[in-house]
């Protein structure tokens, strides 16, 4: 088994650095998909959108939590092997496989399973089954942590590497801490509390409710999902309800909509209402704002139910569901655009997320369905690097073309000869050295997310996006204007 590195235990039963929920639960899936007993590497080969290059470590890390929490069984030599400091410690070679505790909690659907996992990690916060976390709640409950996790190591105790995953990974995307205007996390003690009362993962998790209510005359609807939000970039998001009405009395409804507490600390109310008065046969739609926190948050979160709805028409309540949120960085939301932008210009790119790889694997088309093999392989692939900065600056530029010789001959080793860059807009530095930038880095193009945006619209207009067109734009040796494109598909 390759491996990536000793360390010297930090606490009983240590957490390992990257933790993400989305991750988190993708690993479990597979898992649960193969269904046998299965290693490690096995499942890192088999999501290498995520885990793909040599080292296994990170994989490793999720599979130690999964077998934390009682989600996957861990067998060495064929004897059940124990979650325990000692056994956490164990190397070998072990073979892992989902328990009924894992098959149970992925028959919740997916908007709820995070309410189902910040239960168990509540029941985890003791000192033998996660010194590091309940080390981290103690402090929390007497001080705020510094957002800096190299500060909140020193006051926790906890190490570097566990206090990120835990403050990062876990407390923040499940609701348990809070970003302060002191740049400062705060533990959100009632939150904490409510999800301590539940007696069961049953309990923990909201019931299941429709998006869609209908009584005699009246059909009231919305949507399933609101897609990505960035806090930091957006003040507030509109849910909208489609009502139809075809009683021949006017009548009067109310629509209130509560989220879960889960993002009490996301938003600046809890609840917002509209009463409508509805004319016969009549379909309109209405939209009820939430005003975010404008805070950063970390990458960690998962697509949630936001909370329930209750109309209240004629003496009745009727509950339904709210959509599903996903809540995430600027910088994240920016890469998700992009690759909706290159999907609409016909060529679907492969995302990364990792800082050791670039932001995304553009291609023409694909033979190879294994993606390592399709990296490695001689099928034309292109680098694409992006930054969520209003403006593109001359540094970045020249850190994007470095980066690309790590990029093909570490961690994952793509086989690409050049690099494409997209910014918002491009600082007047790139141009006045782009000789220089040529003499030095392998072939690049650059564009602004404006002119790409252009492209598509052209390609829209000429119903044309065969790649003998797109290919030499997106290819072009230098930056990428109008002229160009015009030029192209003239």
């Amino acid at each position: 088994m390759v491996k990536g590195g000793a360390r010297i235990a930090s606490a009983k039963k240590a957490v390992a650095k990257g933790m993400g929920i989305n991750i988190f639960f993708s690993v479990l899936e597979k898992i649960n998909e193969v269904s046998n007993w299965t290693s490690v590497n096995t499942i890192m080969d088999l999501l290498p959108e995520i885990f793909g290059g040599e080292r296994n470590e990170t994989c490793r890390s999720y599979f130690k939590e999964l077998w934390r929490y009682g989600l996957i069984d861990r067998r060495d030599k064929l004897r059940i092997t124990e979650c325990n400091a000692i056994n956490w410690k164990k190397g070998g070679r072990p073979k892992y496989k989902i328990s009924k505790k894992g098959k149970r909690l992925l028959e919740i659907p997916d908007k709820h399973r995070v309410f189902a996992l910040a239960w168990l990690l509540v029941k985890l916060d003791n000192k033998n089954d996660f010194e590091q976390l309940h080390l981290t709640f103690n402090t929390l409950r007497k001080r705020e942590l510094p957002l800096n996790y190299f500060e909140a190591c020193k006051i926790t105790g906890v190490v570097r590497d566990s206090i990120k995953a835990i403050m990062y990974g876990w407390l923040e995307p499940l609701g348990f801490i809070y970003r302060t205007n002191n740049g400062t996390f705060k533990l959100d003690n009632k939150y904490y509390n409510l999800v301590n009362s539940f007696k069961s993962i049953k309990e923990a998790v909201p019931s299941c409710l429709p998006n869609k209510i209908k009584i005699k005359d009246l059909t009231i609807e919305t949507l399933k999902n609101l897609g990505p939000y960035a806090p930091e970039e957006r003040d507030k998001i509109d849910i909208t309800f489609k009502v139809k009405y075809s009683g021949s009395k006017k009548i009067k409804i109310k629509i209130n909509i509560k989220i879960h507490p889960l993002f009490y600390n996301r938003f600046e109310s809890r609840e917002a209402s509209e009463i409508i008065v509805l004319k016969p046969n009549s379909n309109i739609e209405t939209k009820i704002s939430l005003t975010l926190e404008n805070k950063k948050i970390s990458e960690s979160f998962k697509s949630t139910e936001l909370g329930f709805f209750e109309i209240e028409v004629d003496n009745k309540v009727l509950i339904g569901s709210l959509p599903e949120i996903f809540l995430t960085t600027k910088a994240h939301l920016h890469e998700l655009n992009l690759s909706n932008l290159f999907s609409k210009i016909g060529y679907k790119p492969i995302t990364f997320t990792k800082s050791d790889r670039p932001d995304m694997v553009l291609f023409p088309k694909r033979i190879e369905k294994n993606l390592i093999k399709f990296l490695h392989n001689e099928e034309l692939k292109i680098l694409v690097e992006t930054t969520s900065v209003d403006t593109l600056s001359l540094q970045k530029v020249k850190d994007d073309l470095d980066n690309f010789k790590e990029h093909t001959t570490k961690v994952l080793k793509i086989n690409a000869k050049r690099t494409l860059i997209v910014g918002k807009k491009l600082s007047k530095s790139i141009s006045k050295n782009m000789k220089q930038l040529k003499k030095r880095y392998q072939p690049f193009t650059i564009i602004s997310l404006e002119d790409l945006e252009y492209l598509n619209n052209k390609i829209r207009e000429k119903k044309d996006n065969s790649w003998n067109k797109v290919g030499k734009i997106l290819t072009y040796n230098g930056i990428v204007n109008k002229e160009l494109i015009n030029d192209i598909f003239s």
